[in-house]
């Protein structure tokens, strides 16, 4: 018997598939702008009813747009809040807990899956939009309504059209962004194709959760219940960021990239032991992205989470962060976030040179501010952890570099947003 041997296309073949390709997507294309042209015809035929308020995040009832929702309800009156989702399954969640908050008889709740036309429909009649990843990637215009892009925390990651990981970087639209300071509110302009002026320095709606008690559903005695930590015990949140890029390929019998892979060596035995004589717990929570599986990482002073298993306890991820003692992490975003909180930071597992993302500006600089700590051997992670137990807040110098990234403000954040949506000049 002859081996077989592999086939191959003819000329003619291979460019009747090259050519059906091409023809398909430019099809898309020609479909996509058909939508957004509908689209904009529906904007001009139907105004956004005043009083409703339209909520979308990633992943679904989190983040940016979570805090916005919860102080809107508590501090506004007679509004109509739509939340769309991509799974209906926490529509209950979302109904519960608008019930339990104590201004919510002065206003109604929709919640509706995103991907259908009534969930566009809600979308089209809504005078403000809170997203933090766009909604409906057709519609690029706003008429009469304000299209917030709440984003999910400052880009230390290039993200948008300065993202060049990625084939085709579309920024998410918006008519209002917002930044933490004013290093980043060019940054944020230039990753969203927007002008300077369409980004304010309003601070994160998520880090009201540090300063405003309401603005927590969890305090911090109900997180370590939910968490079955002890009350003497000093809360360590680590929080790594993926390594494999949304929708990149990679082979099953591939060993899966993770934070895992950029650790200083016997890491983990030493923040596990640092931990122990320091009466600390360390809660890991993988990122929504992370393909891997750590959980043999997992000892009596660490703890981990996956994003499924995180889910499932119901405790949104800055009710967390605002009843911990300290937190590590590596090129998250997080670490901008956590400045407001005023409370110790290791930057651990993080290799600038063989990241693929690529960065805004070099990680190094957060290493200037008196709050962050690189881990980078035994010794360094046995002073965090012993600088951790001690529960303080640290006082920032005027000069010290993290003002540039997050610059102070008193009250909320989300209440700053919307009285800038408010003023007649936005």
């Amino acid at each position: 018997m002859k081996p077989s041997m592999p086939s191959q296309k003819s000329p003619n073949e291979a460019a009747s598939v090259s050519v059906g390709t091409a023809t398909g997507e430019q099809l898309k294309a020609k479909m996509y702008v058909l939508i957004r042209l509908i689209d904009n015809l529906l904007q001009r035929l139907f105004h956004p009813v005043e009083n409703r308020v339209c909520y979308a995040s990633t992943p679904d009832f989190t983040d940016n747009s979570y805090y916005m929702f919860r102080h809107l309800v508590q501090n506004r009156q007679q509004l109509e809040h739509i939340w769309l989702l991509e799974k209906t399954a926490h529509a209950q969640r979302i109904r519960d807990e608008f019930a339990s908050l104590s201004n919510s008889k002065n206003h109604t709740l929709k919640v509706i899956p995103k991907k259908s036309l009534n969930g566009y429909w809600h979308f089209l009649r809504s005078k403000i939009i809170f997203h933090t990843h766009g909604i409906f990637g057709f519609s690029r215009s706003a008429r009469n309504r304000h299209s917030v892009c709440l984003w999910h925390g400052m880009p230390i990651k290039r993200i948008g059209h300065l993202n060049i990981a990625s084939q085709k970087p579309i920024p998410t639209f918006a008519t209002f962004h917002i930044a933490s300071s004013e290093f980043f509110k060019y940054i944020q302009a230039a990753a969203f194709s927007c002008p300077p002026s369409q980004v304010h320095v309003t601070g994160l709606p998520r880090c009201d959760a540090f300063t405003q008690i309401q603005a927590c559903q969890k305090n911090r005695s109900q997180v370590a219940q939910a968490l079955s930590l002890d009350s003497s015990q000093k809360l360590v949140v680590w929080l790594p960021t993926y390594r494999l890029e949304r929708g990149a390929k990679q082979a099953t019998n591939r060993h899966i990239q993770s934070f895992v892979d950029d650790l200083p060596v016997n890491a983990m035995a030493a923040i596990s032991e640092a931990a122990a004589r320091h009466n600390c717990k360390v809660i890991i929570k993988l990122h929504p992205y992370d393909r891997s599986d750590q959980a043999e990482l997992s000892t009596e002073q660490v703890r981990v989470f996956s994003h499924s298993e995180w889910t499932k306890l119901n405790i949104q991820l800055y009710d967390l962060l605002a009843a911990s003692d300290a937190l590590m992490s590596d090129v998250s975003s997080v670490l901008i976030d956590y400045l407001s909180a005023s409370k110790p930071i290791g930057v651990i597992g993080f290799d600038a040179d063989n990241y693929k993302r690529g960065t805004t500006f070099d990680p190094a600089l957060l290493l200037q501010s008196n709050v962050f700590s690189a881990l980078d051997n035994t010794a360094d992670i046995e002073r965090f952890f012993a600088l951790a137990s001690k529960g303080k807040t640290l006082k920032l110098a005027n000069n010290d570099v993290a003002q540039m990234f997050y610059q102070t403000q008193a009250g909320s954040s989300a209440e700053k947003i919307l009285r800038l949506l408010d003023s007649p000049t936005v």
